[in-house]
């Protein structure tokens, strides 16, 4: 963020980003500001609600964010919403895939990132 900020701070330009990590990270720049918002919380992303309801291919999941809100944007976008709540999901669905049939105490062969691309839903 600090990084866009300084690309940003002669100018006008606005911007928004959001870091997907084990949670949602980022910011909102407007005409050239920081967006700060009430308590420094103006550029978190990762807690805003989002109609989850309305995704397709999603129907009956309950995205439950690590902060207790259900339907944030980090509980569907971030690596920890893949662990906990998309991959069980799609694969008690999918159950054929090589994912599903990994025994999930054993530690991975691959990386979580290359598993997670070897998805084919």
């Amino acid at each position: 963020m600090g990084a866009l900020f300084d690309l940003c701070a002669d100018s006008r330009e606005t911007s928004i980003s959001d870091v997907v990590g084990t949670g949602n990270g980022g910011g909102i720049i407007l005409d050239g500001n920081v967006v700060k918002g009430k308590n420094g919380f103006g550029g978190e992303l990762g807690h805003v609600l989002i109609p989850y309801q309305s995704i397709a291919g999603i129907d009956g999941i309950k995205p439950q964010c690590n902060c207790g809100r259900i339907g944030d944007l980090e509980s569907l976008c971030s690596l920890t919403a893949i662990e906990k709540t998309l991959l069980p999901y799609f694969l008690l669905r999918h159950p054929s895939h090589d994912l599903a049939r990994q025994d999930p105490t054993r530690p991975p062969r691959r990386s979580a990132v290359s598993r997670i691309k070897a998805i084919r839903v």
